[in-house]
């Protein structure tokens, strides 16, 4: 199974040998998940306040659909080892890698919300296979399954990907276990990179919502 792209903001690794952890949160490397998490909460509203309202609104009503903590937990951690099960994961690094995408992915969803891109926005968890829930009166649908982030559009079956920058908002994994690769070096204030990062991944979906209805 491929595993969807999480968070390359959010990263963990646990070194086997050792029983120790490393949590990194928006760029930064922290010796507990309480640190990280508390590092992330603090850094997200503070990227969130530079989203400011589009001035090509799609208009209509969107729903935002992102996995739930189980789901996460189950289909979303790619271990790096064959010998590397979640049993031996320690249960502080399990729950960081469950909260910290969530937590990203309603980052996004907000976004979403902020740019004002379409009239009204929900937002909403799933238990897996997010492309075959029915769209209902919602104009376009946005979600994270295992692949990626795609949308969907009402009068159209058709699913596109959502393209962006995967080295700022999420990585090719979520990783867990020996070899889990070390946090990236950035050019820019990570916050800043962060921000560029989402506002192509918002510029996208006008882009591939236009596709899906012929524009």
């Amino acid at each position: 199974m491929r595993y969807a792209s999480i968070c390359a903001a959010l990263m963990a690794t646990f070194i086997l040998c050792t029983g120790c952890a490393h949590y990194t949160a928006e760029g930064k490397m922290f010796s507990s998940s309480s640190d990280a998490l508390q590092y992330q909460s603090e850094s997200l509203p503070r990227v969130l306040d530079g989203i400011t309202p589009t001035d090509n609104p799609l208009h209509g009503k969107a729903i935002v659909l992102f996995p739930s903590d189980s789901e996460i937990r189950n289909n979303y951690i790619a271990l790096e080892s064959v010998t590397f099960t979640r049993s031996m994961i320690p249960n502080e690094l399990l729950n960081f890698l469950v909260m910290a995408p969530a937590r990203d992915c309603q980052f996004l969803a907000d976004a979403i919300r902020k740019r004002g891109i379409f009239d009204s926005v929900t937002v909403e968890r799933h238990n897996g296979n997010p492309a075959s829930l029915p769209m209902g009166d919602f104009d376009c649908m946005v979600f994270l399954d295992v692949d990626g982030w795609f949308l969907k559009v009402s009068g159209n079956p058709r699913a596109l990907l959502i393209p962006f920058d995967k080295s700022i908002l999420f990585d090719t994994n979520f990783r867990a276990g020996p070899g889990a690769s070390a946090p990236k070096a950035y050019s820019m204030p990570f916050e800043k990179s962060k921000l560029a990062a989402a506002l192509g991944f918002l510029d996208s979906i006008n882009q591939q919502t236009n596709i899906l209805r012929g524009k």
